[in-house]
């Protein structure tokens, strides 16, 4: 599948940690053509890497490939989140061809106006609980590396991948944030701008509904999924499984 497209949102790369499928999201990258590309927040997991400092090539490829993709032409708009609230504090300025905006707003090909926002604020551990939040990031990350090593010796025996319980696997932030408030609160804040829906990323749950006559857009992630929200030059908004490009996740 062709992947020129008018506008493009990824979110939740969590670049720094050893759970991003950066495989697929450099391939991605390298292949991408749009007009616009917008980074909606947790680009980088400093939560992690104030810790922890990881940083292979790949990770490195792919802030090339996102620089290349600006230097050809495209204008990338980089909204900062959670994990990489640092970026915050440069509202509006330009770094390397990069816009740095906390929010944006964005018109379709056919006349709809879009909130951008990582989302975040909607999320009331994140928002009133930091320490929980960073707490429930660090458990989900033991239970990734735990699962990794007990499959790895599983594996060794030929015997089915163990799978961690979702509770775990999502981390207490994350059973906490999903759902319809966090959806519906953000639709809500569309309506207050005047606008016709939102994009966000954040829950790392792609969704493209409605409410209220208003669309809730959901990018996803690439921790455990590789997914993009697309713009077609009509307007035409889909979500893309990026390590296939089927159209509709």
């Amino acid at each position: 599948m062709a992947t020129e497209f008018r506008s493009v949102w990824i979110s939740d790369l969590h670049l720094g940690t050893r759970w991003t499928n950066v495989d697929a999201l450099n391939t991605f990258l390298r292949d991408l053509s749009c007009q616009k590309l917008y980074l909606v927040g947790d680009i980088f997991d400093f939560w992690v890497l104030d810790k922890n400092w990881y940083w292979p090539t790949s990770h490195n490829e792919v802030m090339l490939n996102i620089f290349r993709i600006s230097e050809e032409g495209t204008e990338v708009i980089y909204v900062p989140g959670n994990h990489d609230d640092i970026f915050r504090g440069y509202d509006g300025m330009s770094m390397s061809g990069i816009r740095m905006a906390n929010s944006d707003t964005h018109t379709t090909a056919d006349g709809r106006r879009f909130v951008v926002t990582h989302g975040d604020e909607f999320d009331r551990v994140v928002a009133n609980h930091r320490w929980l939040a960073k707490l429930g990031a660090r458990a989900d990350n033991f239970i990734r590396w735990l699962s990794k090593l007990i499959n790895d010796f599983l594996g060794r025996f030929n015997v089915p991948e163990w799978q961690a319980p979702a509770f775990f696997k999502h981390s207490i932030k994350g059973v906490c944030k999903l759902g319809s408030s966090f959806e519906r609160s953000l639709v809500s804040l569309a309506g207050e701008l005047g606008c016709n829906g939102v994009i966000c990323g954040h829950v790392h749950k792609t969704a493209l509904k409605e409410f209220d006559n208003r669309l809730y857009c959901n990018d996803g992630d690439w921790i455990d999924n590789a997914s993009a929200l697309v713009e077609h030059t009509d307007g035409n908004l889909e979500l893309l499984d990026c390590k296939t490009h089927a159209l509709r996740l």
